[in-house]
């Protein structure tokens, strides 16, 4: 007991209480009149908001009695978290975005990498640093929430909730903006790039509020995502492979998984010791996605939507990891290639040992073993949440059949990495084009459903009719096709290496 004791108190003050970067950041930041002046504005703000819901729900002070007073408190909170969210997605790319960015702009990032700081404590101390200062804009605003509870018409265990939702919240925007911050290399260019995160982010709510709107409550994890949706919903529950689980403690799950795998990425990403924590980044890449997968399709809110649905349509259900697979397979298929002379390049790629390692030697084994993993538990927890007997009898060729597909486009996306890390000299470069290709083939598969469905002739202002292929003849030609293309990637890299000499980064 008294060695865990030390264990925990050595960690806590290497990577919080005697970490220089947390020190310098806090020290400088709270220097200046801007922190306070911000804080001052945040508090005034949420309170003007709050004012004026009230003002507006009592009729300008007409509404009385009970049931009027408990509609105001609930109504003022829910003010309260909206106004406290919004403001929080607006300032956290500002405390945020310059993080490492900063470093690089002001050349002392080479001084950091000379000290005895490895990268994660680099990083950890700049998310800290920015992490105190969201949740001192948070906590400030417990006496507003105070003054909701007094009016009655919410409970002390929903303000808990939804407080809690935030900070956790909050923690997962820092990783964010710190992750852009080493990705981006320019404070400004992180700075916009995290406001059109937060944007799209945000188009979700429309969503939300129809949901509350018709049905009067949440009943799915997803709505979470956003805080200040836990003040109409933050006791609810989901029922998720047929387990009832609180919808708070999934989000929170998800959302500090979805941070630590930012905080880990933004430590393999930062120069100086890009290849610290790799391992570790792989590794929690592949548990980040079949817990996502699992969660996201087992959740009994896509009961309504694929129950009566066919077997090649209910089992598209699975396909929604799709694109992210895709695009990982992008990133870890792209980068410097190492080959020794005289092994080819396929027994490179696909080199088992070299699974987990941050090289491209195994990067094919593992975007094909994650894929694997992530559309197993996909279509398992899809198969448990709607019931074997709400399935087409042909739900399980159908699975097979797009199980194919998943595999083609991401050995697609890998293959075409593969290649283009030898055609050019930026790896994000090679990214954007192994993205592009896949983005054009995924039109193609696309259009056939376009084509079947609209017709030859529907531009033209009338529809001819629909064509008779099967559905699954587009999903076995397009399947081949990225078979095809991926064989030729690969039979063109040796000598687009020679030629061109690669990503050098």
């Amino acid at each position: 007991m008294n060695n865990y004791k030390s264990f925990l108190a050595s960690t806590f003050d290497t990577y919080i209480q005697d970490n220089p970067i947390v020190i310098r950041d806090l020290r400088t930041r709270m220097r200046g009149l801007g922190a306070f002046g911000l804080l001052i504005s945040y508090l005034l703000l949420v309170s003007i908001v709050i004012c004026i819901v009230f003002y507006v729900i009592t009729d300008w002070g007409a509404a009385t009695g009970i049931t009027a007073t408990k509609r105001i408190g609930s109504a003022m909170f829910i003010g309260l978290a909206w106004t406290q969210t919004i403001v929080l997605m607006i300032v956290i790319p500002g405390v945020i975005s310059a993080a490492v960015s900063k470093e690089y702009e002001k050349k002392t990032i080479e001084m950091v990498a000379l000290s005895r700081l490895n990268s994660f404590v680099f990083v950890f101390g700049k998310l800290v640093s920015a992490l105190l200062y969201c949740l001192v804009l948070v906590i400030s605003t417990l006496p507003l929430a105070g003054i909701c509870l007094m009016f009655g018409g919410i409970s002390p265990e929903e303000i808990a909730v939804t407080y809690l939702l935030t900070i956790v919240f909050c923690f997962m925007m820092c990783t964010v903006g710190l992750y852009l911050s080493t990705v981006v290399g320019k404070t400004t260019g992180a700075g916009l790039l995290f406001y059109t995160f937060n944007w799209f982010y945000l188009m979700q709510t429309g969503f939300v509020i129809a949901q509350i709107i018709t049905r009067g409550s949440i009943k799915t994890w997803s709505a979470l995502m956003i805080p200040a949706n836990a003040a109409h919903s933050g006791m609810e529950s989901a029922t998720v492979c047929g387990v009832s689980i609180p919808l708070a403690i999934i989000t929170v799950v998800v959302q500090l998984l979805t941070g630590v795998v930012l905080l880990y990425a933004s430590a393999a990403r930062v120069r100086h010791w890009r290849s610290e924590r790799a391992e570790v980044l792989r590794i929690l890449l592949l548990i980040s996605f079949v817990v996502w997968a699992t969660l996201g399709l087992g959740d009994s809110a896509f009961r309504t939507i694929f129950a009566s649905s066919s077997g090649t349509s209910s089992s598209a259900a699975p396909m929604m990891v799709f694109g992210y697979l895709a695009l990982l397979a992008s990133i870890v298929a792209t980068g410097p290639l190492r080959k020794p002379h005289g092994q080819s390049m396929m027994s490179y790629l696909f080199t088992a040992k070299n699974l987990l390692k941050p090289e491209m030697s195994g990067a094919l084994t593992y975007v094909t073993v994650i894929s694997l993993l992530t559309y197993m538990a996909a279509s398992a927890a899809f198969y448990f949440n709607a019931g074997s007997g709400s399935l087409d009898p042909t739900y399980w060729s159908a699975a097979l059949e797009q199980l194919m597909l998943v595999l083609a486009a991401v050995w697609l996306a890998a293959s075409t990495g593969v290649l283009f890390s030898a055609l050019f000299r930026s790896r994000t470069v090679a990214v954007i084009m192994s993205q592009v290709v896949v983005t054009v083939v995924g039109m193609i598969y696309y259009g056939q459903y376009a084509y079947r469905f609209l017709g030859p002739s529907f531009f033209n202002g009338y529809t001819v009719g629909r064509t008779d292929w099967p559905d699954h003849v587009g999903i076995i030609v397009t399947s081949c096709l990225c078979f095809a293309i991926s064989a030729a990637c690969l039979a063109l890299t040796d000598n687009a290496l020679q030629k061109f000499g690669g990503v050098t980064e």
